[in-house]
């Protein structure tokens, strides 16, 4: 069966929405030390279109920067080295670590050379890591379904083993945490799937209503309104709202054989005129296509 294969912010911002304490806790899972409460700093670069993924200081002097990705993109090394002289230039005296989590396809370098300049930054790349590791801790209970599987039936129970281990964990993020891991197995399953295995495990929370995917779209819409007011233009909101609705497409669709991605992103281009909150509710309620036609 068909599942999500298009790269997009979708799965990338639901790695962003931990919670303060999570984040202390996925820099320590990353290898970076944490000294005292870690704060949270802003995520705005200023001059440069972007935004970083998590930006905190981990100890008096230390910052962890951390961005998350869906493929390995082709020019990481430089995207990495242009957030780091932003960060050297905003925040002068600081030391910065910074590590790359691949969500599911490509294995970066983590030495990045170029004009006699030398990168080094961690790469983790989920695929290859054991899948124990990730349950260990709820921080990364969401990321176990991305971890090394030899087969569909593995991914299947990573799933399930993961969402019930969230459930036992009586985490005060509970519903998000398993929301998160909903999410990431769409990278891998159909959408038929996650949702036979989400019912099996008897959680509660509906992810079509919660507030996970209330703070998804925010997310995505913030990004697209700061790249598009520093550059001065509108094309970077529209591209984050298509590219977050051709993602929730492919979840909600993809496995109907008569279906071809052009078709989809035309679409989602037609979609992508409207308001993000109302098309994104009105797909997780669509049953066919043809429930959306209203709105294209």
């Amino acid at each position: 069966m068909a599942t999500n294969t298009r790269p997009g912010p979708v799965f990338d911002n639901a790695a962003k929405l931990l919670s303060p304490g999570h984040r202390a806790e996925l820099c320590r899972w990353l290898g970076t030390a944490t000294t005292g409460p870690v704060r949270i700093l802003g995520e705005d670069l200023e001059a440069y279109p972007k935004r970083v993924d998590y930006l905190l200081e981990v100890g008096p002097g230390r910052l962890a920067h951390i961005e998350f990705h869906t493929t390995s993109p082709p020019n990481l090394g430089l995207s990495m080295l242009i957030y780091l002289a932003r960060l050297l230039d905003k925040y002068p005296g600081r030391r910065v670590e910074q590590h790359v989590v691949i969500l599911r396809g490509g294995s970066p370098p983590e030495i990045w050379r170029q004009d006699g300049v030398t990168l080094v930054y961690k790469c983790h790349i989920l695929r290859e890591m054991d899948a124990a590791e990730l349950l260990a801790r709820p921080t990364t209970m969401p990321f176990a379904v991305l971890a090394k599987a030899a087969t569909k039936a593995e991914r299947r129970e990573l799933l399930r083993k993961s969402l019930a281990l969230i459930r036992e964990c009586r985490d005060p993020d509970q519903g998000k945490l398993a929301d998160m891991a909903r999410v990431f197995a769409g990278l891998h399953l159909s959408s038929a799937t996650v949702d036979r295995i989400w019912k099996e495990s008897g959680m509660p929370i509906d992810m079509h209503e919660s507030s996970f995917v209330r703070g998804l779209l925010a997310e995505g819409a913030k990004k697209g309104k700061v790249e598009g007011k520093v550059e001065g233009k509108v094309e970077g909101r529209y591209e984050e709202r298509f590219s977050t609705i051709s993602g929730l497409l492919r979840m909600n669709f993809s496995t109907d054989p008569a279906i071809d991605e052009p078709a989809l992103d035309d679409i989602a281009r037609q979609l992508a005129q409207h308001d993000l909150v109302t098309t994104v509710n009105a797909i997780h309620h669509a049953k066919t296509l043809d429930d959306l036609r209203h709105l294209t």
